[in-house]
């Protein structure tokens, strides 16, 4: 993506606009699935180490991500989804959204392939509870195997999952051993560091030169994710996919989403400036339960982030998401 025209012109509130798609939870869920920290909601599992809030405004920075994505992207996948989703006769075709969230890609796509079945996972009921026909939502620790048998799975999704899983290989061996030969894997991972649009060669060959207190705060951040083993892997995903020896055809794609009104679709990205902005309020929890830095520390350190963002927009910040498909062999 090298700031190009998208032609679909999007408004600020029809990229934040999230009530018609916020899921109410009774209050008989929660002690199963919720707990509740210092006013943000996250999920109770013990084994699971995904360090976000589940909560509202979590959801409402999701969606506009999503969306983002969508309008980035062109689409809600990469790779030949129109040929291993056509439908033949005489066999119902199944997709499965690993670490669904709230299903806003797999409804998407339910819509986009109605003769397809959908079956989205994630670690707590946060999927709308009506969804779809061809469309499903389960609870689902993904660090275990799932209830599919090898081999009956035509197209398993992959988005946002580095913060759920600490082995990301074990996730890879379980998308394949449910694909079917010549099924189709897509994944997608964001960068767990500052970047900047390759127009601006300086900045992106040294971000730490024009934007240190963004940068300072992602030092924090994967710290203090690597401290919960979950490693930085976006870039490398093509790399464990290879590893499996069990894909072919496994192809890259990456694409750099802006950060900031410079981008031609200025609404995108001031929609994903406040996502990134969303992004630190739901990791500071995180932060602060390392007890390694000082209230005031990061109090100094996020507003210095959230300024240099606003002050670095001419060179043209981005977000790097990281993306690919790989055949089943």
């Amino acid at each position: 993506m090298s700031g190009r025209n998208t032609n679909q012109q999007s408004s600020d509130d029809d990229l934040s606009d999230t009530e018609s798609d916020l899921v109410s939870i009774a209050s008989d869920e929660f002690p199963g699935y919720f707990t509740e920290r210092n006013g943000r909601l996250f999920h109770s599992s013990l084994t699971v180490p995904y360090p976000l809030p589940v909560d509202t405004p979590e959801q409402e920075r999701l969606t506009v991500q999503d969306k983002v994505l969508r309008i980035i992207m062109g689409q809600p996948f990469v790779g030949p989804a129109l040929e291993v989703l056509a439908p033949i006769v005489g066999r119902r075709k199944f997709a499965v959204d690993f670490c669904c969230g709230k299903g806003q890609w797999t409804e998407h796509m339910a819509a986009r392939f109605p003769e397809t079945i959908f079956i989205g996972f994630d670690i707590v009921p946060i999927a709308t509870k009506y969804p779809p026909e061809n469309v499903s939502f389960e609870v689902h620790d993904m660090s275990q195997p799932t209830r599919f048998e090898e081999g009956t799975i035509d197209f398993v999704h992959l988005r946002d999952c580095s913060m759920t899983v600490a082995n990301y290989a074990a996730l890879i061996h379980e998308a394949s051993r449910i694909l079917r030969p010549g099924g189709l894997l897509v994944f997608g991972e964001f960068s767990r560091f500052p970047a900047f649009h390759t127009t601006s060669p300086q900045a992106a060959a040294n971000p730490r030169a024009v934007a240190p207190h963004f940068c300072r705060f992602y030092d924090l951040v994967n710290q203090a994710l690597t401290s919960r083993g979950l490693l930085h892997v976006s870039d490398v995903v093509p790399n464990i996919v290879h590893q499996s020896r069990t894909f072919h055809t496994v192809t890259p794609i990456s694409y750099q989403v802006p950060i900031g009104d410079w981008y031609e679709n200025e609404r995108l990205g001031r929609a994903y400036r406040r996502a990134t902005s969303g992004f630190m309020d739901s990791i500071r929890p995180l932060l602060e339960t390392q007890g390694i830095w000082p209230q005031e520390y990061l109090d100094a350190l996020y507003s210095n982030t959230r300024m240099e963002i606003e002050s670095v927009n001419h060179l043209r910040p981005v977000a790097l998401y990281f993306s690919g498909f790989a055949i089943r062999r």
